[in-house]
C-alpha cells in the first residue's frame, strides 16, 4: 500500500467517526430546542406585555437618568396592563357585535 491510500482510507473513516458522532448531538440539540419552545408558547400573553413594558420603562429611565439609582413603580405598569386588558376586552365584545360598514 502506498502512502497515498493509507492517508485516503484514514481520511475516510474520519469523517465516518465524525458524523456518527455528530448525529446524537444534533438530536440532542433539536429536542432541547423543542423543549424551550414549548415552554415559550406556555406563557401567558398579558405577562409578556407586562414585562415588556416594565423593561422598555426601565430602560427609559436608565436613557433618562445616567448612572443615578432608579425606582421601578409597579404600579403604573399595573395600571397600564389593566388599561390594555380592558381595551381588548372591549375590542373582543365589539367584535362579537355586528360589524358596522364602512362608509367614506
Amino acid at each position: 500500500m502506498e502512502a497515498n491510500e493509507i492517508v485516503f482510507y484514514l481520511s475516510i473513516s474520519c469523517v465516518i467517526i465524525s458524523v456518527v458522532a455528530l448525529i446524537p448531538v444534533v438530536y440532542i440539540v433539536n429536542t432541547l430546542k423543542k423543549r424551550y419552545l414549548e415552554l415559550l408558547l406556555e406563557l401567558d400573553n398579558n405577562n409578556i406585555r407586562k414585562l415588556a413594558n416594565k423593561c422598555e420603562k426601565f430602560m427609559n429611565m436608565l436613557n433618562d437618568e445616567g448612572n443615578e439609582e432608579i425606582d421601578s413603580n409597579d404600579e403604573d405598569l399595573e395600571e397600564l396592563a389593566r388599561l390594555e386588558s380592558e381595551d381588548q376586552y372591549s375590542m373582543s365584545k365589539r367584535s362579537k357585535k355586528k360589524q358596522a360598514k364602512n362608509t367614506i
